[in-house]
C-alpha cells in the first residue's frame, strides 16, 4: 500500500532514475500551515522526517517538466502569492517549497532519501517586513533569483528552498510575526559554512538578518511543528514549578542582574551561542525540542534600577527564535515577583503566553508563542467594568485595529499654547475656523457600541478593553454601531462616580466618518440628543454616565469660562479645526489641535526619588522630583526641585511614587510645586524633561492673551497673509499691512533715530532699517570742520609724542571727507585729541578710558572748553574698553544707538590676545557703526619691528622677542619707549586686521594706512626734522582706517518667498 501511494510522488515519464542527475532539480511543495505549534510527542506515526512527510503528503512532488521554464513557473506560483496575511492561507496554504537534486520517492532506493534527511545545512533569515500586511512577494522574488543563481551550479548543494512561518498567533488576524527563510542542504557537515561568502551574500538583493547552521535542515524547515520552543522563567520558584512535571531537553541559566547592562547582555550572548550550537548538534527534529532559559535573579522593583527592562530580555530571545524558525512557547514568573514590567506583561497581554508558576506541560498544552512584533507593554477603575461577551470583545479588538494600532491612523495631538507657539496659533486661528471645548481631566478611551447598542470601551494608552452598562445620559433608546473618542473623568460629586465625556466620533451608525469635517461629524453626535457635560455634574446609579462635550464657536467662548467659580482651576480649553478630517491627521499639512492651560492650572507628573524630613516640622515632608530623560528613557532629577506636602494629606507618598504636581508662581515669576494626587509606581506616565522645562520656562499665556488670539483674523496682513498686530492700515490700498510689509515697501522703524513707519531702506548686510534722513546723514560729512587744525601737544612733549598727536589730527582730516564724523566713539581716548573733534564740529562724542584720573581731567577740560558747539554732547566714562560687557552693558546705557566713527589711537593690541577675542572686538566695532561709518586708529607694526631682530635698541625704543615668537596673532613682544616702563604688546597683524574687517563688511581705506613717519613727512606744515633713531621709531607706528559698507536694499513691490519663509 505504501508503494502504491508513493507512485503519486514520482514525476511523469520518470521511472526509478538514478539517485543523482546533473542539472536536474525536482520540485516539492511544503503543504503545512505557516502557524506552527510545539508537539513534544514522539510517535512513530507522527515522526518528523522526509519519509513521514511524503507519506502524509505534507511534502509532495509537483507535476511538470524538469526544464528551467517549468521550474521558474513553479517558483513564481509559490512566491508571488506570498503575503503577510493569514487570510491568504485559504487560497495558498503552502508554507514553502523544496528543490532537490535527488528524487524523493518511497519506491526507489531510500538511501538518498535518508541521506538528504540527515544532511546539515544553512538557514538564511531574510530581513523582510515582519508585520501584518507587509509587502514581501516582489522583494522575495528578486532575492530568490539571486539565491538560485548562487546555489544552483554548486553541486555541494543537495537541496534548497524557501519556507515561512507566523509566530505569535492570537485572535486578531493582524497579530503574529511573519518570518521568511531560504535554506540549503549540503553534502556533508564540512561544506555547510563554505557555501557562502560575504561578497556572494550581497547579491541576494535583500538584507540578510542571520545565517544559522542547522543539522538535518530539511526536516527542520519542512515540519508542521515548531522544531525548538524556548520557555523562559524569571525567579527560582517559577523555575522549580516548570520542572515539577517535565524536564526540558536543553537548559541554560542566565546568571545576571537586570541592573547591569553589560552583565545581562553578556549572559544573553552566551545563551545565543549555546542555542545556536544546539541547532547544529545532530538533532533529527523528529519532534519539538524544549529549551529552558532561566533567570534566577530578582527583577528590580524600582524603575530607576532597571538598566535592561524585562521585556528587552524577552525580545532579545524572541528575535533569536524568529531568526531560527523557532519560538518562545511561554514565559513564567514567580508568584513573589512584582518587579517593574511584570504586572504590565501579565495584565496588558491577555492572550500572550505569560504565566505565573506554570508547569512545562501547562505551557505546552496552550500551544502559544510570544509575538515579538505585537506584544504590548493602565487607568480604568475596576468597579465600572462589565463582563465581556465574545462578540463585543471582537468589536473592541476591531476598534483597536482600526483606530489605535493602525499605522495609517493617528489621533490629532494637542499642541500647547505657550510663548513659543503663540505665533503659530495666531496664524492657524486666522486661516481656519476653530471651535473650543473644555479640557477634560482623565483617561482617553474609545467608546463603542454593537448592532444592539451594547457598550464597550478601550483605554487608548494601554489598549485595555472593557464593557460598560447602558449609560448614555438622557438617551432613552440604544445607539447602535458607533465608535467615539472620549475621556473617562472622575466626577467631583462622588469619589466612586465617573463621567465619560465624548470628544469626537469615528464611526456613526456603521459608517466610517473620519473623512468627514469635524463640524459635520459633531452634528451627528448632537443628533443623538446625548446630554452635554454641563447637564450632569454627577454620575448615575451605575457609577458612570456618558455625556458629550460642549463645543462652542469663538464668539461664545466666554460661556465656557464664566460659569466657573473664581477659585476653580480648570485645565483650560482645547481648540479644534472644524474643517479637519481625522483621517488626515497623520499628514504634515494637517491643521493643529491646540491646548490652552491657564497658568494657575498647569500640572505635570513626577516620580519621587526620595522623601526627606523637614527641619522643625514633623508634619511636613519633602519629596525630591524626577522626570524622564527623553533620550535615555531613564529617570533623572529635575533641576534639584522638590515638593513639600503634609503627611496627613498624602501618607502613602514614598520613593518611587508618582505625583501630579500643580505649577504655582508668584508675581515675581518664582515657581514652586503643590501635590494634587499621588499614585503607586508605574500607575501614571511621568512627564519628560522637555515637557516640564517648556512650561516652567515658557509658561502658558493668560486668558486675556487667548481672547486676543480669537481676534487674530483682524491682524492678517493683506499683502503677505501673516498675522502681526505690529502694523497699521495702508490707506492707499485700503487694507491692513504688517510691520514687515511696510519695511519691504520702503517703510519701517528706523533703528538710528527711532522714527516709526518712516520712508527708508534696509542695509543690505545687516538688514537693519534706516529712514531717508539717516541715510542722507550717513553719506554727508562735516563741511564746516576746521581742516588743518592740529591739536597742540602737551607741554614739554618729546618729538615722538608731538608727531603722534599731529598724525592723529592728520588722520582725522584725511577721513573727514569720506565718512561721517558727527557721532564719535573714542576708545582708550587719553584726552590728547578731544579738542580736534571739537574743531571737527562733531556733535556727539563719547570717550572711554580705564584710568579715572584721565577721565576726570577730560571732563573738566570739556566743561571749561569754549570750542564746544552749543548743542554738542560730549561725555567721558571710565570703563574697561576690552571687557566682554562693554558694548551691551556699558555703552548702550549712555549711547543706545550706533556711531558714525569709532577711533582707537592707543591700546588696540589689548584686543588681540588671540584670534577669537580679536574677531569679537572687530565684529563689535562693525555692529556699532552706521552704514558708511569709519573705524580708524594707530598700532605698532610688529612685522617691521620683528624684521629688525629678536632684540632691537636705540635711544628711543627697545624691543625684545621670545625665541619662538613670530609676528602673528597670539604672539607678543616687549617694548620700552623713551625710558618708560617696559610693557608687553600683543601682535596686531595688518593682513589679519584687514581680512577680519572685510568679513564684517568694512573696507580698508588704503590711503590712510601709513606709518607715522610717512604721514608727517607728507605734511607741508611740519618743519621739525626727526633724527634717524626717532625716524626708526615712527616707522613702526602705523595708522589705519576702514569704512563700513553702505549698500542699501531697494524696496520690493511684492514679498519674496524667502522673506515669507523667514517670518514663518
Amino acid at each position: 500500500m505504501l508503494n502504491v501511494n508513493a507512485k503519486a510522488f514520482v514525476p511523469p515519464t520518470e521511472v526509478a532514475p538514478p539517485p543523482f542527475q546533473e542539472n536536474i532539480i525536482y520540485r516539492y511543495r511544503i503543504d503545512t500551515s505557516i502557524n506552527k505549534y510545539p508537539d513534544v510527542v514522539k510517535d512513530v506515526q507522527r515522526l518528523n522526517n522526509i519519509p513521514s512527510l511524503l507519506t502524509t503528503r505534507r511534502l509532495f512532488a509537483v507535476k511538470g517538466d524538469l526544464d528551467e521554464e517549468s521550474l521558474r513557473y513553479f517558483v513564481e506560483q509559490n512566491i508571488l502569492p506570498v503575503a503577510n496575511n493569514p487570510e491568504n492561507e485559504n487560497t495558498s496554504p503552502s508554507s514553502g517549497f523544496l528543490l532537490s537534486r535527488t528524487l524523493l520517492s518511497l519506491n526507489v532506493d531510500m538511501h538518498s532519501v535518508f541521506a538528504l534527511n540527515d544532511a546539515p545545512g544553512l538557514l538564511v533569515r531574510l530581513d523582510f517586513p515582519k508585520e501584518f500586511g507587509g509587502e514581501v512577494n516582489m522583494p522575495l522574488n528578486y532575492a530568490w533569483d539571486a539565491f538560485y543563481s548562487l546555489v544552483n551550479r554548486d553541486h555541494r548543494v543537495t537541496a534548497f528552498g524557501y519556507s515561512r512561518s507566523r509566530i505569535g498567533v492570537s485572535s486578531s488576524k493582524e497579530s503574529g510575526t511573519y518570518c521568511h527563510y531560504f535554506f540549503v542542504s549540503c553534502v556533508d557537515k564540512k561544506n555547510d559554512r563554505a557555501l557562502f561568502s560575504p561578497a556572494e551574500l550581497s547579491g541576494l538583493r535583500a538584507p540578510v538578518q542571520r545565517i544559522v547552521s542547522v543539522s538535518s535542515i530539511v526536516p527542520f524547515t519542512c515540519s508542521y511543528r515548531t522544531p525548538v520552543s524556548v520557555v523562559i522563567t524569571f525567579g527560582k520558584k517559577a523555575k522549580e514549578s516548570l520542572r515539577s512535571e517535565m524536564v526540558a531537553d536543553f537548559s541554560f541559566n542566565c546568571a545576571c542582574s537586570f541592573d547591569n547592562i553589560e552583565e545581562t547582555y553578556e549572559s544573553l550572548s552566551l545563551f545565543e551561542e549555546s542555542f545556536l550550537d544546539t541547532l547544529n548538534n545532530n538533532c533529527k527534529w523528529e519532534r519539538t525540542y524544549i529549551y529552558h532559559l532561566s533567570f534566577d535573579s530578582d527583577i528590580p522593583k524600582e524603575k530607576s534600577l532597571v538598566a535592561v527592562p524585562i521585556w528587552d530580555a524577552i525580545y532579545f530571545v524572541g528575535n533569536i527564535c524568529d531568526d531560527c524558525a523557532c519560538n518562545i512557547a511561554g514565559v513564567s514568573f514567580s508568584a513573589s515577583e512584582s518587579g517593574v514590567g511584570v504586572e504590565q506583561l501579565l495584565l496588558r497581554n491577555k492572550e500572550a503566553p505569560f504565566f505565573v508558576n506554570a508547569t512545562l506541560s501547562d505551557i505546552m498544552e496552550k500551544k502559544l508563542s510570544v509575538d515579538t512584533t505585537n506584544t504590548l507593554f493602565g487607568g480604568i477603575p475596576q468597579h465600572i467594568r462589565r463582563p465581556f461577551s465574545r462578540p463585543l470583545h471582537q468589536l473592541a479588538i476591531r476598534a483597536i485595529s482600526a483606530f489605535i494600532t493602525n499605522k495609517d491612523f493617528s489621533f490629532p495631538k494637542e499642541k500647547s499654547i505657550t510663548r513659543k507657539t503663540f505665533s503659530d496659533v495666531a496664524n492657524a486661528f486666522s486661516k481656519s475656523t476653530y471651535v473650543a471645548k473644555k479640557k477634560c481631566i482623565g483617561t482617553q478611551v474609545l467608546i463603542g457600541t454593537d448592532s444592539y447598542g451594547n457598550l464597550f470601551g478601550v483605554e487608548i494608552d494601554t489598549l485595555s478593553t472593557f464593557a460598560l452598562p447602558d449609560c448614555f445620559g438622557g438617551v432613552a433608546s440604544r445607539i447602535p454601531e458607533c465608535v467615539f473618542v472620549a475621556v473617562l473623568s472622575p466626577s467631583y460629586r462622588n469619589l466612586m462616580e465617573y463621567r465619560i465625556i465624548l470628544q469626537d466620533v469615528l464611526v456613526f451608525q456603521g459608517s466610517d466618518v473620519t473623512d468627514t469635517p469635524f463640524s459635520e461629524r459633531w452634528g451627528y453626535v448632537e443628533s443623538l440628543y446625548i446630554d452635554d457635560e454641563d447637564s450632569w455634574r454627577h454620575a448615575s446609579a451605575d457609577h458612570v454616565v456618558i455625556l458629550r462635550a460642549r463645543h462652542v464657536p469663538f464668539d461664545k467662548i466666554q460661556d465656557l469660562l464664566s460659569p466657573l467659580p473664581s477659585d476653580h482651576c480648570t485645565r483650560g480649553l482645547v481648540f479644534l479645526c472644524s474643517t479637519e478630517e481625522i483621517s488626515d491627521s497623520h499628514k504634515a499639512e494637517t491643521k493643529q489641535t491646540f491646548l490652552w492651560t491657564p497658568p494657575e492650572s498647569i500640572s505635570l507628573f513626577f516620580r519621587v526619588s526620595k522623601t526627606v524630613e523637614v527641619a522643625d516640622n514633623d508634619q511636613v515632608k519633602k519629596a525630591l522630583l524626577e522626570v524622564v530623560d527623553a533620550e535615555t528613557d531613564k529617570y533623572a532629577p529635575y533641576e534639584d526641585e522638590y515638593v513639600e506636602y503634609y503627611l496627613s494629606a498624602f501618607p502613602d507618598v514614598k520613593k518611587g511614587s508618582i505625583v501630579e504636581c500643580l505649577l504655582c508662581r508668584d508675581e515675581n515669576d518664582a515657581h514652586w510645586w503643590d501635590i494634587l494626587q499621588a499614585f503607586s509606581p508605574d500607575a501614571k506616565k511621568v512627564s519628560t524633561y522637555n515637557e516640564v522645562d517648556e512650561f516652567v520656562h515658557s509658561p502658558s499665556v493668560t486668558q486675556k492673551e487667548v481672547l486676543w488670539l480669537l481676534n487674530a483674523s483682524s491682524y492678517v496682513c493683506e499683502r503677505c497673509g501673516r498675522v502681526n498686530d505690529k502694523g497699521m492700515r495702508n490707506e492707499r490700498h485700503n487694507s491692513y499691512w504688517c510691520h514687515f510689509c511696510w519695511i519691504e515697501t520702503g517703510h519701517g522703524d528706523c533703528v538710528y533715530c527711532g522714527r516709526t513707519f518712516a520712508l527708508g531702506m534696509l542695509h543690505e548686510q545687516s538688514h537693519l532699517f534706516y529712514c531717508e534722513n539717516c541715510w542722507t546723514c550717513f553719506s554727508t560729512w562735516n563741511t564746516e570742520a576746521e581742516r588743518g587744525y592740529h591739536v597742540p601737544p602737551p607741554p614739554n612733549a618729546k618729538i615722538t609724542q608731538q608727531v603722534t598727536t599731529r598724525c592723529i589730527s592728520l588722520l582725522i582730516d584725511m577721513v573727514n571727507t569720506k565718512v561721517p564724523t558727527n557721532d564719535v566713539l573714542d576708545l582708550c581716548c587719553g584726552g590728547s585729541v578731544v579738542r580736534k573733534w571739537m574743531r571737527n564740529k562733531t556733535d556727539r562724542y563719547l570717550g572711554i578710558d580705564n584710568q579715572s584720573t584721565i577721565v576726570d581731567s577730560m571732563r573738566e577740560s570739556i566743561h571749561s572748553s569754549k570750542e564746544l558747539l552749543p548743542n554738542a554732547r560730549y561725555n567721558v566714562i571710565c570703563a574697561d574698553v576690552f571687557s566682554k560687557d562693554l558694548w551691551m552693558e556699558t555703552i548702550t546705557k549712555v549711547h543706545p544707538r550706533q556711531f558714525h566713527t569709532i577711533a582707537c589711537f592707543s591700546g588696540l593690541h589689548h584686543a588681540f590676545v588671540n584670534e577669537e577675542q580679536a574677531r569679537i572686538f572687530v565684529g563689535s566695532v562693525a555692529n556699532a557703526l552706521v552704514p558708511g561709518g569709519g573705524f580708524l586708529g594707530l598700532f605698532i607694526d610688529a612685522n617691521i619691528l620683528h624684521a629688525r631682530g629678536k632684540t632691537f635698541s636705540n635711544s628711543i625704543v627697545q624691543s625684545k622677542w621670545e625665541d619662538s615668537a613670530v609676528p602673528r596673532i597670539g604672539n607678543h613682544f616687549t617694548i620700552t619707549v623713551e625710558g618708560e616702563e617696559e610693557r608687553e604688546v600683543n601682535v596686531v597683524p595688518m593682513d589679519f586686521l584687514i581680512a577680519v574687517a572685510t568679513e564684517y563688511g568694512m573696507t580698508v581705506m588704503t590711503e590712510a594706512c601709513q606709518t607715522l613717519g610717512d604721514l608727517v613727512e607728507k605734511d607741508p606744515n611740519w618743519t621739525k626734522v626727526p633724527s634717524a633713531e626717532e625716524r626708526e621709531y615712527l616707522g613702526v607706528l602705523r595708522s589705519f582706517a576702514f569704512k563700513k559698507d553702505s549698500t542699501h536694499q531697494l524696496p520690493s513691490t511684492q514679498p519674496s518667498k524667502v522673506q515669507n519663509d523667514s517670518r514663518n
